[in-house]
């Protein structure tokens, strides 16, 4: 019959043994999401923006959709150059013969001095509410925007400058948990084809 020292004895060697005997398990560190710094960003004309492309060490390709409304230097660097909307992509190799882009949209508006020159043209509405027709002007100027929230909440004034600006009084909320909303001015042109562009937006302290 086996004591109990014996007992214990048996139990140490076999525990000093067991790491010989299974399989060596390498801890691996979980690699980190590849992702644009930005997914959108407004910038003025003339104004600038460094996207980074984190989680990867693979060659960048840059490009944007649109040259006269944002240009994208081989390093990233985003300039705005004209009143519009452009899609600025990072390609990166994701396998053979097979490239992944990943996407950061841009909307260009006027600066704030030549915003501030188009005040004193422009005249009054009579009435604030946001028909259904200023209403369609204002969801086609933000199509394909994201990032930020817009909601009409009046309607500010219009001025005839090729094609007719309009000035809304915007609800602005950040899409990001928490965010506490904020008060800008919008102001959008179309054009007399009916291209619709944002010219500027401006906070508002109320």
């Amino acid at each position: 019959m086996r004591t109990k020292k014996q007992v214990m004895g048996m139990a140490i060697a076999l525990l000093l043994a067991a790491p010989a005997a299974l399989p060596q398990m390498e801890t691996q560190a979980k690699a980190a999401p590849v992702a644009l710094s930005r997914e959108a960003a407004t910038l003025h004309v003339g104004e600038k923006l460094q996207l980074k492309l984190r989680g990867t060490k693979k060659k960048i390709t840059w490009s944007t959709s649109s040259k006269a409304a944002a240009s994208v230097s081989k390093n990233g660097m985003v300039t705005g150059k004209k009143p519009g909307k452009a899609v600025i992509k990072a390609a990166v190799k994701a396998g053979t013969n097979k490239v992944k882009a990943y996407k950061c949209r841009i909307q260009v508006v006027e600066t704030e001095k030549a915003a501030a020159g188009m005040d004193g043209a422009f005249s009054c509405a009579d009435s604030v509410t946001v028909t259904k027709e200023l209403r369609a002007i204002f969801d086609k100027a933000l199509d394909g925007f994201g990032g930020v929230d817009y909601e009409p909440v009046a309607f500010l004034g219009e001025q005839v400058a090729a094609g007719t600006n309009y000035s809304f009084l915007c609800k602005a909320t950040v899409v990001y948990p928490g965010a506490e909303p904020s008060y800008v001015r919008m102001d959008i042109n179309e054009d007399p084809e009916g291209n619709v562009t944002i010219l500027s937006v401006e906070d508002v302290i109320l």
